[in-house]
């Protein structure tokens, strides 16, 4: 009897599922597709370049790297989990999510111009905040009972340290991003140092920021405060109820050096923000703000 040899050839294909380990990131992607909330984002959110990655494609990125909790950088989740990103981008209706250079090449496009006035909605328009602020386990309560909202509002100096920038006559001209964020401040002591401030606002019971503000250097404080403030009466106006029913926390950095210059600063960002509020009508009924009144620790 003749003898033959059979020689089979198999080649593994990419499994289509997506793990137990992205699951949650999966659900929330999906999620703000079907809510049509990547619609009204991908209509709001530009970002003038020719050829790549939009806007939206390095939001759902974003989203999918956060959903879960950022323990990891955007490179080393890329790394870990790239075979998987067609099946995920499918979820929000894209090819493919972008990579780390990719991302790199479009936030080197980003202008604050469009950006700016689409932040407010990329921190709260893809969820309905209203509903969770407004639950009860989301309020405060005094000693009768009486259910307030907690505002945190939290400004935070960084400072990026500067290292010499690659130069070769095969490299193109030599940038730096932070020059169009942060600028020499109190902070930046060291050479090469450079600071920039971030003053966010949160609603306590919910975790929520409603608000973020970026500024050069150690910033204003006191424009940034009237800024804060201002986002404050929009969200009580927002969630129905007067100004007295809001409580607005401040750190040691929101009251600047001295204790008796940083309250006039907050009482003049107080001042300056209702009068905005009364300028923009938010609304009838609005109980005035009470009267700042700095208390003698001494005795």
């Amino acid at each position: 009897m003749a003898s033959f040899s059979l020689h089979v050839m198999s080649k593994l294909r990419r499994s289509c599922e997506i793990p137990q380990s992205l699951s949650k990131r999966a659900m929330v992607l999906a999620g703000l597709a079907a809510s049509g909330a990547l619609d009204r984002i991908g209509e709001r959110l530009h970002i003038r370049r020719q050829g790549g990655f939009c806007g939206l494609d390095i939001y759902c990125l974003l989203a999918v790297l956060f959903a879960d909790g950022a323990s990891t950088g955007i490179r080393t989740f890329w790394e870990t989990h790239w075979q998987h990103m067609k099946e995920i981008a499918a979820l929000a209706g894209r090819k493919w999510l972008a990579s780390p250079a990719a991302v790199s090449r479009a936030l080197s496009a980003v202008e604050n111009e469009l950006l700016r006035p689409v932040a407010g909605e990329l921190l709260t328009g893809p969820c309905d905040v209203l509903a969770v602020m407004r639950h009860p386990a989301a309020l405060h309560r005094d000693r009768l009972g009486a259910g307030v909202h907690v505002f945190d509002i939290d400004p935070t100096v960084t400072t990026l340290r500067h290292r010499a920038l690659p130069e070769d006559d095969d490299l193109p001209e030599p940038r730096r991003r932070s020059e169009d964020t942060g600028k020499p401040g109190t902070s930046g002591r060291k050479r090469g140092d450079l600071p920039f401030r971030r003053m966010t606002v949160q609603h306590a019971g919910a975790g929520i920021w409603l608000g973020a503000q970026l500024s050069k250097g150690s910033g204003d404080g006191l424009e940034e405060l009237k800024a804060a403030l201002e986002v404050v009466g929009v969200w009580c106006q927002r969630l129905g109820i007067a100004l007295y029913q809001a409580v607005v926390r401040l750190d040691g950095e929101s009251l600047g050096g001295s204790r008796r210059g940083g309250v006039d600063s907050v009482r003049a960002g107080f001042e300056a923000a209702r009068k905005s509020l009364r300028r923009t009508q938010l609304g009838t009924g609005w109980t005035p703000l009470p009267r700042w009144a700095s208390a003698d620790r001494s005795r």
